[in-house]
């Protein structure tokens, strides 16, 4: 009892001069307030590192830490402190109120001694960016890397250390005799030393921009263990050359900026110039290959089970003429071949829709086949487009066709009035409906059958 009137008129004497108590620790210092014979942290200041691991004490003045307030790591993550960061979260804690950890970018990965999350954890953190939670047996270091043993006995790769210098990285299979299953978000962001990346059979995760902006690394291995990749896993790896996916692997998604660069300029591009995509790949996220100015060649097996490609996956690869799609694709999204360089494109079987700005901006296209089953063009999707000059159509019946607004300039201006040897060449026996069909007819004097088309 006398811990607690202590600890309360200390806090009243600060207050009293206009100060908030503060602790420091390993990881920086906590602000806080004392109620009801608890603490309150309500702020903290790191030591302006980044890359921090931050341990919130379980107890101050022998009192629980049980809150953590609103805005309490906000400053923090705004000054960056929390990038590739840890925050470990004592099992005293008991409330986490709402934007405790909110801003961007936040922690990689949040750790809980407790099985259960506070009350209010879901509501912590600004949701675009929330962190993987580990309920974890220990906490611990082997090596260059910093880990945590989960309560289900597996490993997990929280960070590699400042201390590792190899350019060659062969993530652990095990350790401590248990197996490495995951690597956290953002483990080894900003690293500049990795040259070769071998991630060992046993990983199923590697976790967000675990090595985005990894300058250096030239190839990836990845094995047939893993299944769940993050966003932006490789992006800003401007050095990366090669990525070798294990046969038989079973990811089913390249989530949005996995090979991103931030632009398509050659020293900030990745130099990729070839990629097979694995068949067990269902969707190609937005902005894949963004800027990817090396990629020449994306290819996809007799197997491939791709359904759906994400806006601006393609958008700026400048070298890339031509690419087939299997016919089990369904979406491609919109301008997800902006201001790139290919030539010639056959739309798969599946499709439905051509997108909005499908095409936009790519000076070099020649040559569009248009599948059976198209039923819209949306708005410029091959706008700015000043080279095509064939359109194959197979679609039998014109008056599915429910917009034209695609085949248009920047300026509006039909293909007619500044493509002087633009074509559209349609199914023999459909043609007559075709040019009597009020958006076709606009084109009349550019139908042809597939009868005309030039022999190659």
């Amino acid at each position: 009892m006398k811990k607690i009137v202590l600890a309360l008129f200390f806090v009243f004497l600060l207050q009293a001069c206009g100060g908030t108590p503060t602790v420091r620790t390993d990881s920086g210092t906590f602000a806080y307030e004392i109620k009801d014979g608890s603490v309150t942290i309500v702020d903290y200041r790191s030591r302006g590192e980044t890359n921090v691991e931050i341990f919130i004490p379980e107890t101050i003045r022998d009192l629980p830490v049980e809150t953590i307030a609103k805005g309490a790591f906000t400053s923090s993550v705004s000054r960056g402190s929390l990038v590739a960061g840890i925050v470990v979260i004592p099992e005293s804690i008991q409330t986490v109120k709402q934007g405790a950890f909110s801003g961007s970018p936040g922690p990689n990965a949040i750790v809980l001694r407790a099985f259960e999350a506070p009350v209010g954890f879901q509501d912590g953190w600004n949701a675009t960016v929330a962190p993987v939670v580990y309920d974890y047996a220990s906490l611990d270091v082997e090596g260059d890397y910093r880990y945590v043993l989960t309560n289900s006995d597996t490993i997990v790769l929280l960070k590699l250390l400042d201390s590792f210098d190899e350019t060659t990285l062969t993530t652990p299979q095990t350790i401590a005799g248990k197996p490495v299953v995951e690597i956290a978000d953002q483990a080894a962001l900003g690293n500049t030393t990795i040259e070769t990346l071998i991630v060992s059979e046993g990983v199923s995760r590697i976790g967000r921009e675990a090595f985005q902006n990894a300058s250096s690394i030239q190839t990836v291995t990845l094995p047939q263990s893993l299944t769940t990749m993050g966003e932006r896993v490789f992006s800003g790896a401007r050095s990366l050359e090669e990525v070798t996916f294990a046969e038989g692997i079973n990811l089913r998604v390249l989530p949005d900026g996995t090979f991103r660069s931030s632009s398509p300029l050659a020293q900030f591009s990745n130099n990729i110039t070839h990629m097979h995509i694995p068949d067990s790949v269902e969707r190609i996220g937005a902005n894949v290959f963004l800027n990817a100015s090396a990629l020449e060649s994306v290819t996809f097996g007799e197997e491939s089970a791709l359904k759906s490609v994400g806006e601006f996956a393609f958008r700026s690869t400048l070298k890339m003429d031509s690419i087939a799609f299997p016919n089990t694709l369904e979406v491609i999204e919109r301008q997800a071949f902006r201001n790139s360089d290919i030539k010639e494109f056959v739309f798969p079987e599946g499709m439905t829709r051509i997108e909005h700005g499908l095409f936009m901006e790519s000076k070099n296209l020649e040559k569009v086949i248009i599948g059976a089953n198209i039923e819209s063009v949306a708005e410029a999707a091959f706008r700015d487009c000043p080279k095509l000059e064939t359109l194959i159509v197979y679609r039998e019946a014109a008056q599915n066709i429910t917009t034209l607004d695609g085949w248009t300039s920047s300026l509006g201006r039909p293909f007619r009035q500044n493509h002087v040897n633009f074509a559209i060449y349609l199914p023999v026996d459909s043609f007559t409906e075709y040019s009597e069909n009020d958006r076709w007819a606009f084109y009349a004097d550019k139908l042809l059958t597939h009868d005309d088309l030039p022999t190659e």
